[in-house]
């Protein structure tokens, strides 16, 4: 014990030395030593020895003079793993490359009707091979979507059945009269077919009953299948490809596969997609089905009970005045977003307090409000962004496009048609600017709002006010708010600013047709993923 306070002493080693070296325990799979570096003056191995044996150093904690040694590392489980797993790749890229070339040739077998087989179809399956009189055979009724090829000697070139009809369908009409029409299956590649249409009704509707979607409504020669454009709007609403760039696409892989382009794709694929997302629309929505089918949060209360809203504006999903006009009304119609001509005039007509201001530049530096500054921003911009409210749960609500900065008077309008659908709720508000929003509100004698309404500031920008907003507008300190924190919107436009490169771009109607479906699909992903959610909110 004397040897051992001495070099306490002349080194100054911490007293609780020995338990925290014992009490860290090396990770799984990861070597460790433990070194003690003792400085001068230099110890004796006698003194170390007595030290070691007094306090029950572990053998593990080794002690040199002046010399620190440490181990190497173990390389772990997972990097060990990597690296099997890459010479495997390795070992195996060359056979590989052997094999795949041999699919490119044709080899020697026989059909069925034991002639020599010079027809493969790889829809079929991958070694399905024919002769040509036994591949028309299988494939002029049943299987007419098949792409097969015949060898030329050098490669395979496409292999087109004569006499395609396609005429199973179960509307029965004693006035039929076949039509050829170049119809687009689930692998993009075009076949035309000769559809038997009926007189009594549309060649479009018949189309449809054979799950192929018209290019046009009145005597399509071109249609799309189901499967093809379930494919294109899952593509657009979770990887936000372009309609054009989908089309590009096509029409590079029909080109490779040498067939003849039939037509230029985009012009007739357009309009035929969006009239696509209006009929799956009305299919989610059980339209003339069950008409009491709603579209609200199923977490938040139906009929009475408190519902907490944030709202909060994005200027990331403006579009450009040279977008052009559109023609029609958009087909979601206020499913989503409400009228633009009402929001129009709304905003136009709208007085505001200047008083309003004050408090905005007083308490932070947020633009959100303040109409002098917007007057002039957006010359070339027909639509600046968007504005839309949404639950605590990430569920969208109510939304309207910007065509100005973030007024003040947005926020009311917004406010006034979610008291109107939340009638017999009690509301809570988050916004950015609660602080000033309810000094306007003051102002303008709106006290039937702040009645019915409570105010608070999301978590995040509640740093951003000065301290009597923090302490009044901040959602921890107010009652009733729980763990809400207001920025689900924040959230929101994360997935939604990914359509801005193609939404300013477009059209009035389509653009709101594309971001209604985004908010719906956004919608749908949130309920399925709801106790997900629920449970990560309340961890």
């Amino acid at each position: 014990m004397a040897a051992m306070r001495r070099i306490r002493r002349s080194n100054k080693i911490p007293l609780n030395f020995v338990s925290r070296t014992r009490s860290r325990r090396p990770r799984i799979g990861v070597r460790r030593e433990i070194v003690c570096v003792i400085p001068t003056p230099t110890l004796t191995s006698s003194d170390v020895s007595l030290a070691v044996e007094d306090r029950e150093i572990p053998e593990e904690i080794i002690c040199h003079e002046n010399v620190v040694e440490t181990g190497a590392v173990d390389v772990s489980a997972h990097s060990k793993r990597k690296e099997k797993l890459a010479e495997m790749w390795d070992s195996l890229r060359s056979s590989a490359t052997q094999v795949l070339t041999e699919g490119f040739g044709l080899p020697e077998v026989k059909c069925c009707c034991e002639e020599r087989a010079t027809v493969r179809c790889l829809q079929c399956g991958p070694c399905s091979y024919f002769c040509p009189r036994c591949a028309v055979l299988q494939h002029k009724s049943s299987f007419f979507h098949h792409c097969p090829e015949v060898w030329n000697g050098v490669c395979f070139i496409p292999f087109d059945v004569p006499g395609l009809c396609f005429n199973q369908h179960l509307h029965l009409c004693d006035k039929q009269k076949p039509r050829s029409v170049t119809l687009f299956h689930i692998e993009g590649m075009p076949q035309t077919v000769s559809v038997t249409f009926c007189e009594c009704e549309p060649d479009a509707l018949t189309l449809m009953r054979l799950r192929y979607w018209p290019g046009t409504p009145k005597r399509p020669a071109v249609a799309f299948s189901f499967a093809l454009m379930d494919w294109l709007e899952l593509l657009l609403l979770e990887c936000q490809v372009a309609v054009k760039d989908f089309a590009t696409v096509l029409e590079l892989r029909i080109t490779a596969s040498l067939r003849q382009m039939p037509c230029t794709i985009y012009p007739v694929l357009i309009d035929a997609f969006e009239e696509y997302r209006y009929y799956k629309g009305q299919i989610r929505s059980l339209k003339g089905v069950c008409e009491n089918v709603s579209a609200a949060c199923p977490a938040c209360p139906k009929t009475e009970g408190t519902v907490t809203i944030s709202i909060d504006g994005n200027f990331g999903l403006c579009r450009k005045k040279a977008a052009g006009s559109s023609s029609h009304g958009p087909l979601s119609g206020t499913k989503m977003f409400l009228d633009q001509s009402m929001v129009t005039n709304y905003i136009t007509h709208y007085s505001c307090p200047t008083t309003v201001y004050r408090g905005t530049q007083q308490c932070s530096d947020f633009l959100a409000g303040n109409a002098l500054r917007s007057n002039s921003r957006y010359s070339r911009l027909d639509e600046t962004g968007v504005m839309g409210a949404a639950c605590r749960h990430e569920y969208p609500i109510c939304f309207l496009s910007l065509q100005h900065g973030e007024r003040i008077s947005y926020s009311v309008l917004l406010l006034e048609k979610l008291r109107e659908k939340f009638r017999n709720h009690h509301i809570q508000f988050m916004y950015d600017i609660a602080c000033t929003l309810k000094k306007h509100l003051m102002n303008a004698g709106r006290r039937d709002l702040l009645e019915t309404v409570e105010l608070a500031i999301p978590v995040f920008h509640a740093y951003g006010h000065k301290m009597a907003c923090q302490i009044e507008f901040n959602p921890r300190s107010i009652p009733g708010f729980g763990l809400s924190d207001g920025e689900v919107l924040e959230r929101l436009w994360s997935y939604l600013r990914r359509f801005s490169a193609m939404t300013k771009e477009m059209r009035p109607s389509h653009r709101i047709d594309v971001l209604t479906d985004a908010l719906l699909h956004y919608a749908r992903r949130t309920a399925r993923n709801m106790s997900m959610l629920l449970n990560h909110s309340f961890m």
